[in-house]
């Protein structure tokens, strides 16, 4: 390569950085939700974590919230009904949509699995001081607020 191409170093490369950075969290608290009892996929685990907080929301709704296209949702919905943790009832405004909500076994789980979510979490960022914790988060916030705006090449 000439010195006139600039190269990409990945590890210094932030998008690649923040992708597998997220790659390997996520892969490591599958351990907590994948595992038995639980036995939740990534889609079902931020579904019902949606749920828990919003109380209810449709499909459409939880896709934005956490993310995730409607299509992961709309499996993850499947499957969490399937399981028996999901109460499904007709929108009053929408008659094409359904709101969902967590019903009492879904509650349940999600009782036994939060807080070994966040002492999971906790475990993590252990690593890092106060003080830079809260500098992270920032930070993030920041990137996020940044990612609003096209982002534009000099």
């Amino acid at each position: 390569m000439t010195a006139s191409k600039p190269l990409v170093e990945l590890q210094q490369f932030l998008p690649y950085r923040m992708a597998s950075t997220a790659s390997h969290i996520s892969q490591g608290l599958a351990q907590v939700y994948g595992q038995a009892p639980f036995s939740l996929a990534l889609a079902e685990w931020r579904i019902l974590a949606q749920l828990a907080r919003s109380g209810e929301a449709n499909a459409k709704v939880i896709a934005q919230l956490t993310d995730m296209d409607k299509t992961k949702v709309s499996r993850g919905v499947k499957t969490l009904e399937a399981k028996g943790l999901l109460h499904k009832r007709q929108d009053s405004q929408d008659n094409r949509a359904t709101n969902l909500s967590l019903n009492q076994q879904g509650w349940q789980l999600y009782r036994d699995l939060a807080p070994l979510a966040l002492a999971w979490e906790s475990s993590l960022l252990s690593a890092l001081t106060d003080a830079e914790r809260q500098a992270l988060f920032q930070i993030l916030d920041k990137l996020d607020r940044q990612l609003e705006r096209p982002v534009l090449i000099d």
